[in-house]
């Protein structure tokens, strides 16, 4: 690998104030047509700022170059002589036709800590399984990371024939309009520990066991560390994900997952704790 020598897109306070998403947690997939996409996006919330609150942020994507690994020629045009500092101002209109698009929100969250009309959202992955299922799979955060037992991060999920959307959950909900799935809550006990807000996933299929292996990182409770957790995963016949179990332990689904990993599992436990949320 050699260093590219620039940042492929960065966000200062003036474009976050515009609705731009904060250029953290990126992803990137390659669709079937070898088109390279990349995922990024974050939290926004008024609390101690001037940012855009519920009506900034998000998980947006936008096309790289193959091989370049920078932003396609069309969104660097856009960027002109500010990149890497890069948004399209016209991204919020529909009819622009955006190289930016918004693909997921989580808005309209209030904390007791000062953060009012947050969109709560962040640490995108896109996941390209079109070969097997017909599908593209985005998988998100809501809630809060980084704050040890009162962390509330959860894992939601929605899936597209399209890299760009629409993402829709098991109940046909949007998520660019709050849809998501829930595929890992925030509280989950295992024979070895209790860990609380995993996030950040990511997904390897071993093509010669024919499985697909899960990882997350979490808050360990008892040893008050960030730790990773492989988890093995399935679809099931309607293309729909599900966490199996522990990758090396025999510990009961039924604790880990909601409703067994079978259905939505709508709870919204991410409200009942609290905790100051983090600056990138």
């Amino acid at each position: 690998l050699e260093d590219a020598g620039s940042p492929v897109v960065c966000v200062n306070g003036s474009l976050a104030d515009q609705g731009a998403p904060h250029a953290i947690d990126p992803s990137v997939m390659r669709d079937e047509h070898g088109r390279w996409w990349l995922t990024y996006g974050s939290w926004s919330n008024y609390g101690n700022g001037t940012h855009q609150g519920a009506r900034g942020g998000g998980v947006w994507i936008v096309g790289l170059d193959s091989k370049t690994g920078h932003l396609s020629h069309g969104a660097l045009r856009i960027c002109g002589d500010d990149f890497p500092f890069c948004w399209d101002p016209d991204a919020y209109d529909e009819t622009s036709h955006s190289l930016w698009i918004n693909i997921a929100n989580h808005r309209g969250y209030d904390s007791p800590l000062g953060y009012v009309d947050g969109n709560s959202i962040e640490a995108s992955y896109l996941y390209n399984n079109i070969k097997r299922t017909g599908y593209y799979y985005l998988f998100v955060n809501w809630y809060w990371c980084c704050q040890g037992p009162k962390s509330t991060y959860q894992i939601r999920y929605g899936r597209s024939r399209h890299p760009t959307g629409p993402f829709l959950d098991r109940r046909g909900r949007d998520m660019k309009n709050g849809g998501g799935s829930l595929l890992l809550k925030t509280r989950t006990e295992t024979k070895t520990h209790t860990f609380t807000g995993p996030g950040h996933a990511g997904i390897l299929y071993e093509q010669d066991k024919d499985r697909y292996v899960y990882t997350t990182s979490y808050e360990a409770l008892d040893q008050k560390t960030t730790q990773l957790d492989v988890f093995t995963m399935e679809f099931n016949a309607e293309g729909w994900p599900r966490l199996t179990g522990p990758f090396a332990s025999s510990a009961n689904r039924q604790r880990y997952f909601p409703d067994g990993g079978s259905e939505d599992g709508d709870d919204d436990e991410g409200h009942t704790q609290h905790s100051h949320h983090h600056d990138k």
